[in-house]
């Protein structure tokens, strides 16, 4: 057992495997929004981006040699705008696990979900856009990175050996333009991008394979398709719940030459590998920009809860800012991760947060902010930061609990 934090506020790691509750035994009640004007609510997780890569921790108590090379103006006017949460925690070291906890508010060990490129998010998991479509009229969406399940039913496909068929139009998502892993941040179709083979690793319109070039940073991509299905959502009058799962700046790392050119030395590069890292987050952060912008000129970001934050510490060229430990880590640099809020109706003033929170805390705080009133009989690991997110609470109540390969 590693202990990752000092245990003033009971946050250690614990190697019990946790109960797994049968779909038989479930009971739900739910009752329908009380909210006239429920929030949208966009979640978007960068892959394995640590403390230390975020340019708004330069000069603070959590500065690093890295923070201050790093260029994110956007995720930085979050971070001054809104809520800057210095104490929020993946639920693992590693992708898959994170991810889980996001969708049920469950601990990943309930679901049978312990590490990367295995199980998958069962069909008796009751997600967290399921609730909210149907419960809030909610139009969901999926866009990026999934690594929660296989696309398809046969298993030839490389890294989607070890998973279960659980693709995100299954797992109540109404569209979604999704990967099952990692792909190289840049020219996914290009020439250095998908490889053909048993690592053969497309991306997915809703439940067809996408054939057609991509070209381009992944990050934009993404926005190329989810900002029409935000629009479609306001045109039918419909809150919209979006997940942005970022494939940067995970590992194969690429970026446009001009975003590499961003972090040459007097003209020239130096550190190609350095480059390429900061210029897949530099191309992130204009697309958060770009999302930013759009929600001001819909006229609905006041009333729109934008949450970033990241599936697991960092690995690579990334940094972990001031603390021990990287990706695959209960160390705090496993597990501590950058997290910035907009919620501007909720939080008209800029705070930072030391709050202690975890991504299980995603579901049960989605659900309170759209007013919907949902409990089951299955446990559930998180709990709702609403009140955190209003200010009327500053200490966690209880204890969150990590677990990771036996430690």
């Amino acid at each position: 057992m590693k202990l990752i934090q000092t245990l003033s506020f009971g946050l250690f790691a614990f190697g019990v495997a946790l109960s797994l509750v049968s779909a038989q035994s479930i009971e739900i009640h739910g009752r329908k929004s009380s909210v006239t004007n429920p929030p949208n609510i966009i979640l978007m997780m960068a892959d394995d981006m640590g403390m230390g890569d975020v340019n708004y921790y330069a000069g603070t108590a959590f500065d690093s040699t890295q923070a201050g090379l790093m260029k994110t103006p956007n995720l930085d006017a979050m971070a001054a705008s809104g809520l800057r949460w210095d104490r929020f925690y993946s639920q693992s070291p590693v992708c898959s696990p994170t991810r889980a906890s996001c969708l049920t508010g469950r601990h990943p060990f309930r679901i049978g979900i312990w590490q990367a490129n295995q199980g998958g998010l069962r069909a008796e998991e009751i997600t967290l856009p399921q609730i909210l479509r149907d419960y809030g009229g909610y139009a969901t969406g999926h866009f990026g990175k999934w690594h929660l399940g296989r696309f398809v039913t046969h298993t030839d496909w490389g890294q989607a050996t070890g998973m279960d068929y659980a693709p995100p139009w299954e797992r109540g998502f109404d569209e979604n333009f999704s990967v099952m892993h990692a792909v190289i941040t840049y020219d996914p179709y290009g020439e250095s991008g998908l490889p053909g083979g048993s690592d053969y690793n497309p991306y997915f319109d809703g439940d067809q394979e996408y054939t057609d070039t991509l070209f381009g940073d992944t990050s934009k991509l993404m926005l190329d398709r989810a900002i029409p299905f935000m629009q479609s959502a306001l045109d039918d009058d419909k809150p919209f719940f979006v997940c942005l799962w970022f494939n940067s700046p995970h590992k194969e790392v690429d970026a446009s030459v001009g975003d590499r050119e961003e972090f040459y030395v007097d003209g020239e590069s130096k550190n190609e590998g350095f480059e390429a890292y900061a210029g897949t987050i530099y191309a992130m952060d204009r697309e958060i920009g770009r999302l930013r912008t759009w929600l001001a000129e819909q006229g609905i970001a006041d009333n729109t809860l934008l949450w970033f934050t990241t599936d697991n510490g960092p690995t690579g060229k990334g940094s972990p800012g001031p603390f021990l430990g990287s990706k695959r880590t209960l160390y705090e640099g496993g597990i501590r991760v950058p997290t910035v809020m907009e919620w501007p109706a909720k939080v008209p003033t800029p705070r930072v947060v030391d709050t202690v929170a975890c991504t299980s805390d995603y579901f049960h705080t989605c659900l309170d902010a759209a007013g919907i009133d949902y409990t089951d009989t299955r446990p559930r690991d998180g709990m709702s930061l609403v009140p955190v997110i209003e200010g009327s609470m500053t200490e966690r109540p209880g204890t969150i609990h990590f677990q990771s390969h036996g430690n």
